[in-house]
């Protein structure tokens, strides 16, 4: 896994982490919001209870303390209504216990006094339970709440038995029964609306309402029983809270900020790790595979340790030139030694050991083949003294590339009685340049080598001809020739040949087979 990799791979696992790190703050934030609605919800929901007993109590103040009166058991035992006794405690009564309306029943539920509110809407009595039922009920519970509905009004009906004032726990036989009545209109309503800072209205029997949430506002459900225990009307709250507003929007902010933080960081964290880290990174891996410093050149100046490992690549690629060059030096002087100054030697050997015969014989040819030997080792020794100073080749080297070959071959031929024969184009010849006539001179060097040394032929031809672009040189001999794809102990002539060869930008090619002699040719552009 190379280092970009694992950068994507870091990059996927930070907006991951980011990703989850926003859906818990996201989870913990509804939660605490649900936790705050739900303080909120049973906050109402207690007020809302605390409202509705509150918004009763004087009605139920007015039935207990005027049923649980000597006064009015008396007031019930009369065969007949007092008119003026009523119109002091009943009908002024009214207005100052929010009631509507109040009835005075008989122990057998028949009526006996009934009270209205004036500019108020008379209350429907036939609305009221039977006699029977009523005087039943209160009888058994000693007090009874319950709603009736006329249309669409709803009124809220509390009731007592009638004892006397000292019969706290009305434990006595009911003198009779007193029933009031409060009106639930819309200025009932907008009072509970006000106090609870809420929005309330009477919602139909029918609706089944539980306690709900919507977004930032709380629904309650009250439900008002009628005479029988059965939801008759529905009393829905409904509460905007400004307080979960504030948090919702708060919540909001906080995640767009949380989520722009971290988005900011793992932006900035990319930048640099590229800017810093992948790019230099990048910049020296591609100088190491490509051998080109340039991708560094921003880096030599930086003092970090990008800056040090860019100084160090680029003093190991100075290193590495450095030595490359002495490698190819090296290699140079080892061909230039085999292929010029071993050759010379060797046919300097060969010169001095054909002398011997002539001492006694012919001693004018064998002192003129001394000079020619003296005077080749003369040539020698200059050449290798250009090698130990790398000046340039011998005054040999220097001359014309077809003068130089018609002087070796002269002083083989002292040495070999080997027939040679020059076909040269003296235009091509004489325009080689001087190191291309250098390189081409060691290969000539080498193959007649070669050809006197192990083919033994009689008979070697040497060509030089121009074929378009290109010179063709060719060493040929009539010897016994060798397998060129046999493999090849010792020595690098050969070898040495062919670098020459790519050096003049050409190729060389070997042709021979056992018993057939050799070909050498050498192919290049003679314009290079």
């Amino acid at each position: 896994m190379n280092l970009r990799t694992r950068f994507n791979l870091l990059l996927v696992l930070l907006c991951l982490g980011l990703a989850a790190s926003l859906l818990a703050l996201r989870f913990h934030e509804k939660r605490e919001t649900r936790l705050i609605l739900h303080e909120i919800r049973e906050q109402r929901s207690q007020m809302l209870d605390r409202l509705i007993e509150l918004s009763g109590r004087s009605l139920r103040t007015f039935t207990r303390e005027y049923s649980l009166w000597t006064e009015m058991a008396d007031f019930v035992a009369k065969p007949a209504v007092d008119k003026a006794w009523t119109h002091i405690n009943i009908d002024s009564s009214l207005a100052t216990f929010q009631a509507e309306a109040a009835w005075v029943f008989k122990p057998d539920g028949r009526l006996f006094y009934a009270a209205v509110l004036a500019n108020e809407p008379p209350v429907p009595i036939t609305l009221l339970p039977p006699p029977d039922q009523l005087a039943e009920r209160l009888n058994r519970d000693k007090v009874c709440h319950f709603f009736i509905k006329a249309g669409s009004e709803l009124y809220e009906i509390r009731g007592s038995v009638i004892v006397p004032s000292e019969d706290m726990n009305r434990s006595t036989p009911p003198r009779g029964f007193f029933l009031t009545a409060r009106h639930w209109g819309a200025q009932h309503l907008a009072g509970l609306a006000e106090l609870s800072q809420a929005t309330i209205e009477l919602a139909d029997s029918a609706e089944s309402r539980t306690p709900a949430v919507e977004q930032n506002s709380i629904h309650l459900f009250r439900h008002l029983p009628d005479w029988e225990g059965k939801t008759i009307s529905g009393l829905h709250l409904r509460y905007d809270s400004a307080e979960l507003s504030q948090v919702s929007e708060t919540d909001v902010w906080e995640s767009v900020i949380f989520f722009a933080f971290g988005s900011l960081s793992i932006l900035l964290v990319v930048y640099f790790a590229y800017r810093w880290v992948l790019r230099p990174v990048g910049g020296i891996s591609e100088s190491l595979a490509t051998g080109n410093l340039a991708p560094l050149e921003p880096y030599y100046d930086e003092r970090s340790e990008l800056g040090r490992v860019a100084n160090l690549v680029r003093s190991s690629f100075h290193d590495r030139e450095k030595l490359r060059d002495t490698m190819q030096e090296r290699a140079q002087l080892s061909r230039d030694l085999h292929d010029g100054l071993i050759q010379a030697l060797y046919a300097i050997g060969m010169n001095l050991a054909s002398i011997g015969p002539l001492l006694r014989r012919k001693p004018e040819q064998a002192e003129t083949q001394l000079d020619q030997a003296r005077t080749e080792l003369n040539a020698s020794i200059r050449e290798l003294r250009s090698f130990i100073t790398r000046l340039e080749p011998a005054d040999a080297e220097k001359k014309d590339f077809g003068k130089a070959v018609q002087l070796l071959v002269k002083f083989m031929q002292t040495a070999h009685p080997t027939t040679f024969k020059l076909e040269m184009d003296d235009g091509l010849a004489s325009g080689l340049a001087v190191e291309r006539s250098t390189q081409l001179l060691y290969i000539v060097r080498e193959a007649l080598s070669n050809a006197l040394r192990h083919g033994r032929g009689d008979t070697v031809t040497l060509r030089l001809q121009p074929a378009g672009d290109l010179a063709v040189f060719s060493v040929h001999d009539n010897g016994r020739g060798f397998d060129p794809a046999a493999p090849r102990q010792g020595g690098h002539g050969l070898d040495n040949m062919t670098e020459r060869a790519l050096q003049l930008g050409g190729t060389l090619q070997i042709s021979s087979l056992p018993g057939q002699g050799t070909l050498v040719t050498v192919r290049f552009p003679h314009s290079l």
